[in-house]
């Protein structure tokens, strides 16, 4: 797991516990919040990795989720 989605779960619990969501005196059905983040790129390292899989193996060897 990239480190950016570690920072994104940070985000997205903090959130959360800013809008008081997570407090156990609520009612609040778990199944109906969310909290919306976007990455224009996503995982620098994932995208690092698979240029060097790219480079060393050939396209045939790349993850299906390497951005292209």
């Amino acid at each position: 797991m990239d480190r950016v989605i570690l920072l994104c779960l940070a985000a997205a619990r903090e959130a959360l516990c800013d809008a008081r969501l997570l407090a156990a005196d609520r009612d609040v059905d778990p199944e109906r919040i969310g909290v919306a983040i976007g990455s224009g790129i996503g995982g620098v390292e994932s995208l690092l990795r698979g240029h060097r899989t790219l480079l060393d193996h050939g396209p045939r060897r790349l993850s299906p989720f390497t951005i292209p």
